[in-house]
């Protein structure tokens, strides 16, 4: 009677979470702060975040941490 031990579970997809990307988008870079920040009439400088397709994707393992 087989008890399936030498089976693996598969991995769930890795799922992108689209709503929390306007926040990321800037990184904090040109934005009004406590900290200091950019001047009222001031454009942000640097080149726009690249699309969703080519950036690096961050996993987080549980084993590792």
């Amino acid at each position: 009677m087989p008890l399936g031990l030498g089976r693996r579970k598969k991995a769930p997809p890795l799922v992108e979470n689209e709503e929390a990307e306007p926040s990321r988008s800037g990184l904090g870079v040109g934005e009004p702060g406590p900290l200091g920040g950019s001047a009222a009439g001031e454009s942000q400088m640097g080149l726009p975040p690249p699309p969703a397709a080519l950036r690096p994707r961050l996993v987080f393992h549980t084993q590792l941490a």
